[in-house]
């Protein structure tokens, strides 16, 4: 039988074993550098070149127009409430009922809005339809003259008690004071077997608060706004603004009072930018109304853009920007 020999002292073999671990790490960390360093590297650069979503970078040629200061007082964006009044009676105006398919209907004939406003009126209602089946909906009033709307508030007043007079016109604008003068407000009602019901944003209605600015439009008068807008809540009250200025709006709980408010503070040094509900990007700025005639206002010349004054001092300019 052999006999086995044992190593009194193994602290040497332990020494050279750790030795060579170490050897072994550091060649391994040399190569891995060596080789991933510049795909690191490489990344970092691609990371530091992204593009701001926030505030793109838009190198664009622009021009300066003259604008009619006339048109201070058109346009889908005219704030029109107790303080300010609308100055024009409708513009572009074509029968809903004549114009609308067969997604929804309107009360009659004499149903009108303007074109802009009907056609995104349209794509609104065909999409209901398409997601809810529904072609229930009606147009019951759009555009009202400033005599007609008289003849509604006069009528609201006699039938209010002698405390009414802020109740009246809580509902029912002024005479002059109506934003359907302007043609670009419609109410909504429902008609189901030959029954007119209020049109409430609820059941398959919701979709059309949920969706609406995807199409222009704003629900004019929200609940949680009264104090704003100084009208009662509406839920029947959609107002066609545009697509960018719905979607910020809708975006950021705000009516139309603050929205136009807002957009005050940013001139084409330093617009505002939105993204809208269909991931179109856009330039936003105001320009203030000069004395006189005419203001100058600085567009773009490559791009789309539109023009539309506020109804009191100023004009907003909006750039599609793709």
């Amino acid at each position: 039988m052999s006999k086995k020999r044992f190593i009194k002292n193994k602290q040497p073999i332990y020494i050279a074993v750790a030795f060579f671990i170490y050897i072994t790490a550091a060649v391994f960390i040399f190569v891995f550098a060596a080789n991933t360093g510049p795909v690191m590297a490489h990344n970092s650069s691609v990371l530091k070149s992204l593009p701001n979503i926030t505030t793109p970078d838009i190198k664009k040629d622009f021009t300066v127009t003259e604008v009619d200061n006339s048109k201070l007082y058109t346009g889908p964006l005219v704030l029109v409430n107790n303080h300010y009044s609308c100055r024009f009676d409708g513009e572009n105006l074509v029968s809903v009922l004549s114009n609308a398919d067969k997604s929804y209907t309107a009360s009659d004939y004499d149903v009108k809005v303007n074109k802009i406003a009907m056609n995104a009126l349209n794509s609104m209602m065909k999409d209901f339809y398409s997601n809810t089946q529904n072609k229930n909906v009606m147009v019951s009033s759009a555009y009202r003259s400033k005599e007609l709307q008289q003849e509604l508030y006069d009528e609201d007043k006699s039938n209010a008690n002698a405390d009414s007079k802020k109740v009246g016109e809580e509902f029912v604008a002024i005479p002059g004071y109506s934003e359907h003068q302007t043609g670009y407000a419609v109410d909504l009602s429902v008609l189901n077997d030959g029954i007119i019901s209020v049109f409430d944003n609820k059941g398959d209605y919701s979709w059309v608060l949920e969706n609406c600015s995807n199409y222009g439009f704003v629900l004019r008068y929200p609940e949680d706004k009264t104090a704003i807008t100084e009208i009662g809540h509406e839920t029947w009250h959609y107002r066609y603004v545009g697509t960018p200025h719905a979607a910020y709006m809708a975006q950021n709980n705000l009516c139309l009072e603050e929205y136009i408010e807002q957009v005050k503070s940013y001139s084409i040094n330093n617009p505002l930018y939105i993204t809208d509900n269909s991931l179109n990007s856009w330039m936003v700025y105001f320009v203030k109304a000069e004395n006189g005639s005419k203001t100058s206002v600085t567009v773009p010349r490559d791009c789309e853009y539109q023009i539309n004054g506020n109804n009191n001092d100023g004009f907003v300019i909006s750039v599609q920007l793709n």
